[in-house]
């Protein structure tokens, strides 16, 4: 969670920061007199109060999706919205260590399970996947963190075409 700590972080100082420059913008056009100290203490208020709506917003709707990645259950379809499933072949050369191996270089692995060949895994706080290798066969599912608009669809979509490409290769 240290990558949702930062992120926090980002967002609090991108607001700070926007509102002093539009509080000394405003004051300089209007030719008012510049209270510093006032600016200063009102945008670390008013960063603190939308940081914590925003990100707050923001946990409530990923919490699920992660929680599912990071819990030892191994359910093949989680009910979220604008899943892409499928299933591919591999060369039976591939085991299901050197995949856990592939996929570890580019993504983070949430969770892994040896005896049943299931890892869960996501790509930032942006899209999360489930794979099942069996045989030859792999299953696959990923999802967007926030599924209910187009661009985090679409990534979703390039994000499970990408894994389908780097497996089969």
């Amino acid at each position: 969670m240290k990558k949702y700590l930062s992120f926090i972080v980002v967002v609090f100082l991108i607001y700070v920061v926007g509102y002093i420059a539009i509080s000394l913008l405003i004051d300089f056009l209007w030719a008012g007199r510049t209270y510093l100290n006032d600016i200063l203490v009102e945008s670390l208020y008013m960063g603190a109060i939308f940081t914590f709506m925003f990100c707050g917003m923001y946990w409530y709707m990923i919490k699920d999706k992660l929680q599912y990645l990071m819990n030892n259950e191994i359910s093949d379809t989680p009910a979220f919205y604008n899943l892409q499933e499928s299933q591919f072949h591999v060369s039976s050369a591939s085991t299901f260590q050197d995949m856990c191996n592939q996929i570890s270089k580019s993504w983070k692995i949430e969770f892994m399970d040896q005896e049943h060949h299931v890892l869960k895994f996501r790509s930032g706080f942006a899209n999360g996947a489930y794979l099942r290798h069996s045989g030859e066969n792999i299953y696959l599912i990923t999802f967007p963190f926030v599924g209910y608009a187009n661009g985090p669809a679409k990534k979703a979509r390039q994000f499970h075409e990408k894994i389908k490409k780097f497996l089969t290769s």
